[in-house]
């Protein structure tokens, strides 16, 4: 009786009563392939899933479940932060080669920095073409090293301080590339193109900076208007295929309590000028050291009031390391916002489950970026585990991909289905929630559920034919080294 109750709390119950005789099929499939990985051991008596995502990445993408992930219709992304969509390996690969393009040379932190100009942008920096030509061995190693440099994925598990200070090197060396309005332009077209095609999405939601600053060659910069207008022109090209909105955004450790009713004005100014673009308003940033949400819900309560604003909240990110303001953050975002980033500390506040249940606030799930970020170790430890048990509502997303290590969220979904009690049902409920809680009007959801049931019915019938045959054949498990 225990567990027929628990089975009624979870997230995913109403989907588990409904699947068709063919989603049964493929579930047993499914949990085969998933039996396996938790299976393989190493040395150490460890799984593939209890170690750090940068050790198991290689492993994961060659297993059978990734690959039929792949193929996964996964509905939106409702969490994923724009200059870090696309790999390292296509920032090095592609965007440097575009002309003019310098890299700053001098030994310390600015090491890596890369700008386009017609000129040299600085002292130390030297013009990457020339570097290339200069590179003691060929030229496609020396671009590995830039690849490496962009690291922010370490094999082994440390702390959220340390993990930080790797993360934010990556975005001090390409934000000089991504913001140049030529590669910002091409950015965008492969992200989309990717987002359609290699991680099968109808809807993505971008945590955009409310105050964007993008430039050509001669110096010049655009506007945030003029930057939107080219971003929304962008994905004009792709609206047969995947709708985009943006979350606008404001960086926690430049934008104090003081400073945020003048950031919310910008912010809602942009939401008039692009109504069918800007869809509501976030504040980023490592939490443990930044303000309090509760110091700052006096200007957000003022701006909803004042602008109409819809809030989706960095919350409860935390490493719950004494320090409870993070933790409580999590109790602000459940009265201010419509969604929830991360919500790590909801495990702290399991009072607050019942309220996002009857108020649909979602939780954005992020398991990778927790691990990578010193949040989590172990994925089966994740709270989103015990989310999954009590019936609060699920998203997942990847939050960084490009400067984690990856660019398909293939990998967040064969983490989470491997480390928690989930299966084929619980997958098909995190799609679905991913547009029942994105912030398409209803019409709009209407047509990308019927764009994703359509893919959906197609994936498990075209799954069935690919793993038709015995079940010992679905794939090797993943190596565990």
């Amino acid at each position: 009786m225990l567990v027929a109750l628990g089975q009624h709390a979870r997230f995913d119950a109403e989907m588990r009563s409904g699947l068709s005789s063919a989603e049964h099929q493929l579930n047993a499939k499914f949990m085969k392939m998933k039996r396996r990985e938790l299976s393989t051991h190493d040395s150490n008596g460890s799984t593939l899933i209890q170690q750090p995502f940068a050790k198991i990445h290689q492993s994961m993408v060659n297993t059978q479940l990734y690959k039929s992930l792949l193929e996964l219709p996964k509905g939106a992304i409702l969490h994923v932060h724009w200059d870090s969509m696309l790999s390292a390996d296509w920032l090095i690969k592609v965007a440097s080669y575009n002309d003019h393009c310098w890299m700053d040379t001098r030994p310390g932190k600015g090491y890596g920095a890369m700008n386009f100009s017609l000129s040299r942008p600085g002292e130390g920096f030297q013009l990457l073409s020339k570097l290339r030509d200069a590179a003691p061995h060929v030229v496609s190693a020396f671009d590995d090293s830039l690849v490496q440099l962009l690291s922010s994925s370490p094999t082994k598990f440390e702390p959220w301080k340390n993990a930080w200070i790797r993360f934010q090197k990556y975005f001090g060396v390409v934000n000089g590339l991504v913001s140049y309005v030529p590669v910002f332009e091409q950015y965008l077209r492969k992200a989309f193109q990717n987002l359609v095609s290699q991680s099968r999405l109808v809807h993505v939601e971008l945590r955009f900076d409310v105050n964007p600053v993008m430039y050509n060659l001669n110096g010049t910069s655009l506007s945030p208007h003029e930057t939107l207008a080219v971003l929304q022109r962008v994905a004009k090209e792709f609206a047969s295929h995947l709708t985009v909105r943006l979350i606008l955004s404001s960086y926690k450790p430049a934008a104090p309590p003081a400073k945020l009713p003048a950031i919310l004005r910008q912010a809602a100014d942009l939401a008039a000028a692009f109504p069918n673009l800007v869809v509501g308003f976030d504040m980023v940033g490592q939490e443990d050291i930044s303000p309090s949400l509760h110091d700052y819900a006096p200007a957000l309560v003022a701006g909803r009031k004042e602008h109409g604003l819809k809030y989706f909240l960095h919350a409860g990110e935390t490493a719950f390391n004494g320090n409870d303001t993070a933790a409580e953050n999590v109790i602000d975002a459940a009265l201010l916002a419509r969604r929830i980033g991360h919500g790590l500390a909801l495990i702290k506040r399991p009072e607050l489950g019942p309220h996002l249940r009857q108020q649909g606030i979602a939780i954005e799930c992020c398991p990778i970026s927790n691990q990578v970020l010193g949040y989590v170790q172990d994925f089966q430890n994740h709270p989103a585990a015990w989310m999954v048990e009590s019936g609060v509502p699920l998203t997942l997303s990847p939050d960084d991909p490009g400067a984690l290590g990856y660019d398909n969220v293939a990998a967040d979904w064969w983490v989470a289905f491997v480390a928690w009690n989930m299966d084929l049902a619980s997958l098909k409920q995190l799609a679905h929630n991913s547009i029942k809680y994105s912030a398409l009007e209803d019409a709009e959801k209407e047509v990308a559920f019927t764009q994703w049931r359509k893919q959906w019915d197609s994936f498990v019938h075209l799954q069935l034919i690919a793993l038709s045959f015995s079940t010992s054949d679905l794939g090797a498990p993943a190596v565990v080294v």
